[in-house]
């Protein structure tokens, strides 16, 4: 009997845990939809694209369609990460710097 309850118990702890990682992640994704929404950007954002996000010399947040290395090494901006809009309109982190 023990046997048994400490395996469903476990299996159960296993879901549970699962189950904080991914809300932990849908917490990450909004904060940080959140600060792209913030973002200077001269377009509107299509579904399923991917935009790149860079900060300006004062720190605010810049999306652009052009990707880091289209810029022909001058970039007048630091680049952030790379992403792509969801269909929930957060958004998802493609490629980041190292």
């Amino acid at each position: 009997m023990y046997e048994q309850s400490d395996v469903q118990l476990q299996r159960i702890k296993r879901q549970v845990e699962a189950l904080l990682q991914e809300a932990q992640e849908v917490h990450d994704r909004i904060n940080f939809s959140e600060e792209i929404y913030k973002a200077d950007l001269n377009f509107k954002p299509v579904i399923g694209h991917t935009y790149h996000l860079y900060r300006n010399k004062s720190d605010k947040p810049v999306l652009s369609l052009i990707a880091p290395e289209e810029w022909g090494g001058r970039c007048p901006y630091t680049f952030s990460a790379s992403i792509k809009l969801l269909s929930d309109h957060t958004w998802h982190v493609v490629d980041k710097p190292a």
